[in-house]
């Protein structure tokens, strides 16, 4: 099922999208249920400044695992679910809530800025059939996360060899997940916590970025030249509850990364162009 609604009104416009979702599925345990809403709020506050609002809503409540078959199994019978996968109820639940926020304002023609915002969380709550050799488990997960950015964007036009963009801009982002798990019994948690940590990621970034169009004495611009460069900082961290602290540590990465191109406008629909970087990847 799905139901969708767009609409405006002075200053304010409106889209959002609700879905749902339901099977019992083709074979043994292997039911689903899901539930959606998207929405984007947008209004004018004055004539230079917009504000967009933008909500995701998901929540998965069930989503059996059949499990794997053999060929030996599924000759003859292929609904039936994998081995232990009844008697330990073998599923997944998921949710997923985020909300953001986007501030534009225009200063002039030529300057305008970004703000961004977000938070959001997640929980997974995984439960796993028993094994040859060990004995059934659960895995949970429970996130929360946020970010802050923003941009902000120039134009010289009256430059004697062509003109220019440029772009500055910085990023923050967090999150923390608590990882738990443990044995079951019959589908459902069973005894003491087999695993209990924090872990924590955080970033920090900031770029900035300027294309020149150079123009020659025809008053074209066959070239674009690319300038950039962008600071980069994560962190990552762990704490450990389930063994006393042997598992605690932290680490941190950084980086400062250029990039250089140029790109030759050969035709309206045809462009050359070369690039050099350097990336940045954490661990």
């Amino acid at each position: 099922n799905d139901v969708q609604f767009s609409g405006r009104t002075g200053n304010v416009g409106l889209v959002a999208d609700y879905s749902t979702f339901e099977i019992d599925g083709y074979r043994q345990n292997s039911a689903a249920e899901r539930k959606q809403f998207n929405g984007v709020l947008t209004t004018q506050l004055q004539d230079d400044t917009k504000l967009k609002l933008v909500a995701n809503l998901f929540d998965m409540p069930l989503a059996q695992d059949p499990l794997g078959l053999k060929q030996s199994e599924l000759q003859p019978d292929p609904r039936r679910a994998g081995n232990n996968a009844e008697l330990d109820r073998t599923r997944k639940s998921v949710q997923q809530n985020q909300l953001g926020a986007v501030l534009d304002h225009r200063f002039s023609d030529s300057l305008q800025m970004q703000w961004r915002l977000y938070t959001g969380t997640r929980t997974n709550l995984q439960y796993q059939a028993r094994t040859a050799v060990a004995g059934s488990a659960w895995v949970g997960l429970d996130r929360d996360f946020a970010g802050l950015g923003a941009q902000l964007k120039g134009k010289a036009q009256d430059l004697a060899q062509g003109p220019l963009d440029w772009v500055l801009g910085f990023d923050l982002d967090q999150s923390a997940e608590r990882r738990q798990g443990g044995d079951t019994v019959n589908g459902e948690k069973s005894g003491d916590l087999k695993r209990n940590e924090l872990n924590k990621a955080s970033n920090n970034d900031a770029y900035g970025q300027v294309n020149w169009h150079w123009t020659d004495a025809q008053g074209r611009n066959p070239y674009t030249f690319t300038a950039g460069l962008r600071r980069s900082s994560v962190e990552l961290s762990n704490t450990d509850y389930y063994g006393n602290g042997a598992g605690n540590g932290n680490v941190g990465y950084s980086a400062t990364n250029p990039v250089l191109g140029i790109t030759w406008h050969a035709a309206d629909t045809l462009n050359v162009y070369a690039n050099w970087g350097i990336g940045f990847k954490s661990g």
